[in-house]
């Protein structure tokens, strides 16, 4: 299934979204592919703080989620609050204790397969 999203409903969206060239903005690209494994489908008042939370465990975990011209760099809530409005069709939010859940097994799992793979690579 594709991922769709709309970000009309995003204030001031046209220059928020958009960089000079017309090409979405590198923070609202990482937001709108983030909504994906964040498991929360658009950005609202309510739930901006969840979204920015899960979004900084992923980039503790993973990496920095934007990069720009003069680096890498993660996700401010600044840049969630922005993008209220923001909508995809990943799905309805999942709750903070399934989500936590979920996102820890597949990660442990990640580190462990990893390590599998030095180990048989170093053998």
């Amino acid at each position: 299934m594709s991922l769709n999203w709309d970000i009309t409903k995003v204030e001031d969206s046209k220059d928020l979204c958009y960089d000079d060239d017309g090409r979405l903005s590198v923070v609202t690209e990482a937001l709108i592919f983030l909504t994906m494994p964040i498991e929360i489908g658009e950005i609202t008042e309510k739930n901006y703080e969840e979204f920015w939370a899960r979004a900084h465990l992923i980039e503790l975990t993973c990496g920095p989620m934007i990069s720009f011209p003069d680096g890498p760099r993660d996700i401010t809530l600044e840049h969630v609050r922005s993008h209220i409005g923001l909508h995809t069709n990943a799905g309805p939010e999942v709750s903070r204790k399934k989500w936590l859940s979920g996102y820890m097994s597949r990660t442990m799992d990640d580190m462990t397969r990893n390590e599998h793979r030095k180990e048989k690579i170093s053998a």
